[in-house]
């Protein structure tokens, strides 16, 4: 998930000039919202869910936290999951869909992809969850 994270933020600087260390990045794929527009809609939804944040409307809106950095009991610990590489699963085509959404042509979308995961391998960012990615 981080490089969908780091695509939104050079999206966010290239097409709006937003300056990530003034504020958190906003989402540029705003779809999901649709459907849970609000924190307490999220509230509402969530324990509906048997797969909770797996959840396909989770994954279009939510972003997972953890309390501690350093705690032993998470979910996802970070001192033995993060280092590893972390994915609440497949992330197939959400990149693609990001790249359509901001406006790259059809015919180019697949190879970018491929071109921006290659990249991000390269240079140390997890794309487990991508299909093509892998493990830092």
């Amino acid at each position: 998930a981080a490089l969908l994270y780091e695509v939104q933020a050079v999206v966010g600087s290239v097409l709006f000039r937003f300056k990530a260390e003034f504020a958190g990045l906003p989402r540029i794929l705003a779809h999901g919202f649709k459907h849970i527009p609000t924190a307490a809609r999220m509230l509402e939804e969530f324990p509906k869910w048997e797969d909770k944040d797996h959840n396909p409307a989770f994954k279009a809106v939510g972003l997972c936290a953890t309390s501690s950095l350093l705690a032993p009991d998470s979910e996802a610990p970070a001192m033995s999951v993060f280092l590893a590489g972390y994915s609440v699963g497949s992330l197939a085509g959400v990149l693609q869909k990001l790249l359509g959404a901001v406006g790259v042509p059809k015919a180019k979308i697949e190879q970018l992809a491929i071109d921006i995961i290659e990249l991000s391998a390269k240079h140390g960012l997890d794309t487990c969850g991508i299909p093509g990615g892998k493990k830092c």
